[in-house]
């Protein structure tokens, strides 16, 4: 299945910072229980924040200018991936820009330090609550149990806690609490 950030056959994880996120991005309607965990990454992981993409400098702005082009399609590409998309069929057509920056900067974009490490993933801001979501290039094989050792060499999620959520409890919108807030507990 296609996604905003991956091509239908290209698996990675997406996940959110806080339940009502991950429900919002994933229920359907009618679901009744989803299954939400928390995972956690076996390593240092370099991601890039599109929600703190820095201002577009104005074209006066001398010493900066050469930053316009780049920020103004990073601002782009933000405002491409925030909205929302009907999953009609179209959405393999309308998801391709977005995939193919994706593609880009998981295959080919090295970061600038020494050792030129790559990219792991994106942090974006949910098109359906405003609370953060974060595709990272990790294949379901990487995603592991905790008790479960990696077979592969590199970036590895790790299942932390997970619990079944009742969709019957209305998931309200407002300010987004984290997965693990323990003021957050659906009635018995």
């Amino acid at each position: 299945m296609a996604n905003r950030m991956s091509a239908a056959g290209i698996a990675m994880f997406y996940g959110a910072s806080d339940v009502e996120t991950t429900v919002a991005e994933t229920a359907k309607l009618g679901d009744k229980v989803a299954s939400v965990g928390r995972f956690v990454t076996d390593e240092a992981s370099w991601v890039v924040d599109l929600d703190k993409i820095p201002e577009t400098p104005s074209i006066f702005d001398e010493p900066n200018r050469h930053k316009r082009r780049p920020l103004r399609f990073l601002h782009r590409f933000r405002e491409d991936i925030g909205k929302p998309v009907e999953r009609d069929g179209r959405e393999h057509i309308e998801y391709v820009p977005t995939q193919i920056v994706t593609e880009y900067l998981r295959l080919i974009y090295r970061l600038p330090q020494t050792d030129n490490p790559p990219l792991n993933g994106l942090v974006f801001t949910s098109s359906k609550t405003g609370g953060q979501n974060i595709a990272l290039f990790v294949p379901n094989e990487d995603c592991l149990d905790q008790d479960e050792h990696p077979e592969t060499v590199g970036l590895h999620l790790v299942l932390e806690a997970a619990h079944a959520h009742d969709l019957s409890w209305p998931v309200k919108a407002g300010p987004a609490r984290p997965i693990d807030d323990p003021g957050r507990k659906p009635p018995h």
